[in-house]
């Protein structure tokens, strides 16, 4: 079953495993999420090698139906932020995962 991991299980972690103090890291930590989040509000794609792929996708205005009533609806267009991972995390994961099982 998976687990979640928080910003501070992040922080905690990086702490751990570089033993730079965590009033140093935490900072760097939201500026790296802050600035992902600007740079995708201004339609910037954030390619981070070997890791993945930050952008935003365009999802098209579409029909729906309400299946509790049946009635039609319209589902507006949306911008929504997609993270694509490198084939090598993609594979990592896989491997890892299926070692899991």
């Amino acid at each position: 079953m998976a687990t979640n991991i928080t910003k501070k299980n992040l922080i905690d972690d990086i702490v751990d495993r570089t033993f730079i103090k965590e009033p140093q890291v935490r900072p760097v930590v939201e500026e790296f999420l802050k600035a992902v989040e600007r740079h995708l509000l201004k339609g910037e794609c954030i390619e981070i090698r070997g890791f993945g792929t930050f952008s935003v996708q365009r999802r098209k205005s579409r029909p729906a139906r309400n299946p509790r009533t049946g009635e039609k609806a319209a589902i507006p267009e949306r911008f929504i932020p997609i993270l694509k991972f490198s084939p090598s995390v993609r594979e990592s994961v896989d491997r890892k995962q299926k070692g899991a099982v």
